[in-house]
């Protein structure tokens, strides 16, 4: 299996050097394999998917949250989540021997690698840290893998922890997979399983893919047992987990992954047949599920904020709820602003004026449903913006209503016209249970969307033209780019250059926001190259990039030329000069630049230059003539 982990690993450094995903890492470990358009999307859409579930298991667990990566390979799970600041306790990498000895060199080699890795010591085959560690072990032998956790890992078993199995359950058999999740569970009650794996295995397709594997002397062993989600959920029902979620990637792809994300992506390679990548994301899935005693005794939260995030791009979307605490659920939806100017999920949301609006069960801005089978779906949404004018009335209207989900209060209302941009809003989602018959009184931890930009404000980025196409590689070249409308503090501008297939350099354009003339032109000094030596003119692209979003402009060819002083022409060949006095002769030969003064020389008005040959025609140069004329005279 280990072939498959370096084919893996070496597409997920390729698509991050494609700015598929952001992953500084991923290259440290093995060097970049490319591959087609649709494979690349589909490692992104897997690699986005299983992030945020992770990334969202540990933001609602807390800083006691541990991951262990069974089957790790070289994935760089562990740094880059301390590289966006995410609070986890530790993270443990599980793998063979040689995978793990490779990546034990990874990290002693790279300085980048060994900066986050706090007081390591490396013993036989393992890596042991502060937060992180790294240990080779059977996975099937689930009594030493879990004696090891505990013993040399630390893992705790009071704290929650999220067991991730990347395409690794359908190489063992049935009974390896059972034995596996049943003594996890059981020894660590906290615990929580996502799994990313192979189904629908029984269409040619998939004969074709295994195949190929069973040529390779890699069987899957589990396949079988995998064909439908409805078995993949069996797997951990038969082993005590009863709480189990399981989507298709087709799904996933279209419903949970952002859609300015999913845009951004696409312009990225071209595809043409799409139909190759529905089909491969359709024999993959995604499945989530958890032990009775885990994620704070919410079933499949962390999985369900994914796809209540999803509204911000589609209406309707299925907003998952907890099926196991009550007979019905009220979910609230309503319009929220972040409390600081940029948009993230960290920022406290305060209300926003702008009002929700559909056909059915939507009053003064705030829609509320009832549903009882887990699955609330909003149908017919849409925003009613408000005028500056109502702003505070509206405001008003929502603190009369109590709908305050984050509990920021309304101080803002005050200064509504200055903090609050009605250009952008998230939608806020709140689940009430039913404590007794028609009373909703137990509140859930309230959700946020995506942001939602006005498209009237926030128009698509493209660049209409530029004053310079080049510029010197020492920068500095002062450019004017003219362009469709831009918000003055959310856009840059990004030089970049790729040398075979991956990102070689990448540098930012310097200016201010006042550098900006009425959202339509940006005026700018261009970025200093990485290698000031180079003697050819070097090919870079320039694009508009959007911090808020990710949204990128498409790219613009740019030049930047070897920074070479000016140097004047090496002067002509000096040629002896006469007079047509010929008892006269000016013999002497002298060097003739741009600079020769004619009037220095003895010579009458008219005046030729000569090399061999005396009887050229006379060059009349009178004196009305001289100045304009002089050089010119010289030079022939």
């Amino acid at each position: 299996m280990e072939w498959t982990n370096d084919e893996s690993s070496r597409t997920k450094a390729s698509i991050a050097s494609l700015r598929y995903t952001s992953d500084a890492f991923a290259a440290l470990f093995c060097a970049p394999l490319k591959r087609t358009p649709e494979i690349n999307r589909g490692y992104y859409a897997r690699i986005s998917a299983v992030n945020h579930v992770i990334r969202e298991f540990c933001r609602r667990e807390g800083p006691t949250t541990q991951v262990v990566n069974v089957g790790a390979g070289f994935d760089s799970l562990f740094w880059r989540l301390s590289a966006e600041k995410t609070c986890f306790a530790r993270v443990v990498d599980v793998d063979s021997e040689h995978v793990t000895r490779h990546k034990i060199r990874a990290i002693d080699k790279w300085p980048q690698l060994k900066a986050e890795v706090e007081n390591p010591l490396t013993e036989d085959c393992a890596l042991h840290s502060d937060r992180y560690h790294a240990i080779s072990c059977d996975a099937t032998k689930a009594r030493k893998l879990t004696q090891r956790l505990v013993n040399e890992c630390h893992v705790c078993d009071t704290n929650p922890i999220l067991f991730v199995f990347e395409c690794v359950l359908l190489y063992w058999t049935r009974d390896q997979t059972s034995g596996l999740i049943s003594a996890l569970s059981q020894a660590f009650p906290s615990s929580a399983f996502l799994v990313f794996d192979v189904f629908n295995t029984d269409d040619t397709f998939a004969h074709v893919m295994q195949d190929s594997l069973q040529s390779r002397d890699t069987p899957l062993l589990g396949v079988s047992s995998s064909v439908t989600l409805d078995q993949w959920k069996d797997k951990f029902a038969e082993n005590g987990v009863q709480n189990v979620i399981a989507w298709d990637m087709n799904t996933v792809y279209d419903q949970l992954l952002s859609r300015e994300d999913r845009q951004r992506v696409e312009r990225l390679e071209f595809l043409d047949e799409t139909e190759l990548l529905t089909q491969l994301l359709s024999h993959y899935c995604l499945v989530f599920a958890r032990s009775r005693a885990s994620l704070n005794n919410r079933p499949n939260a962390a999985f369900a904020s994914a796809t209540s995030a999803r509204a911000a791009s589609r209406v309707p979307f299925p907003a998952r709820a907890p099926q196991q605490c009550g007979p019905r659920f009220p979910p609230s939806s309503s319009s929220t602003t972040p409390a600081g100017p940029k948009w993230s999920s960290h920022h406290p949301f305060r209300a926003h004026p702008h009002n929700l609006v559909g056909k059915k069960s939507c009053k003064d801005g705030v829609c509320s449903l009832v549903f009882a089978d887990g699955v609330c779906v909003f149908n017919n949404l849409g925003i009613l913006c408000a005028k500056r004018k109502d702003i505070r009335e509206r405001l008003r209207v929502r603190e009369a209503l109590r709908v305050d989900p984050f509990r920021t209060g309304f101080g803002h209302k005050s200064q509504a016209f200055k903090i609050i941009d009605l250009a952008v809003i998230r939608l806020c989602f709140q689940v009430y249970l039913e404590s007794a018959p028609d009373v909703f009184d137990v509140a859930l931890e309230p959700l946020v969307s995506e942001p939602i930009f006005d498209k009237k404000a926030m128009s698509e980025l493209a660049i209409a033209k530029l004053s310079h196409y080049s510029a010197p590689v020492g920068g500095g070249q002062d450019i004017v780019l003219l362009c469709d409308r831009v918000v003055k503090d959310d856009i840059r501008i990004r030089f970049w250059e790729e040398r075979d297939d991956c990102l070689y350099w990448e540098a930012f354009a310097d200016f201010k926001a006042s550098d900006i003339h009425k959202h339509f032109a940006i005026s700018f000094r261009s970025p200093k190259y990485c290698d000031l030596s180079v003697q050819n003119a070097i090919p870079v692209n320039v694009e508009l990039v959007r911090p808020s979003d990710g949204g990128t402009s498409e790219s613009l060819p740019f030049y930047l030329l070897p920074d070479q002083k000016r140097q004047r022409p090496p002067p002509p060949q000096s040629r002896p000069l006469r007079t047509n006095q010929m008892e006269e002769y000016v013999t002497a030969r002298a060097d003739v630049d741009f600079d020769f003064d004619v009037t220095s020389l003895p010579i009458d008005d008219y005046f030729w230059c000569d090399s061999r040959d005396t009887n050229h025609a006379l060059l009349d140069i009178t004196s009305r003539e001289w100045n304009e004329e002089k050089t010119f005279a010289c030079l022939q």
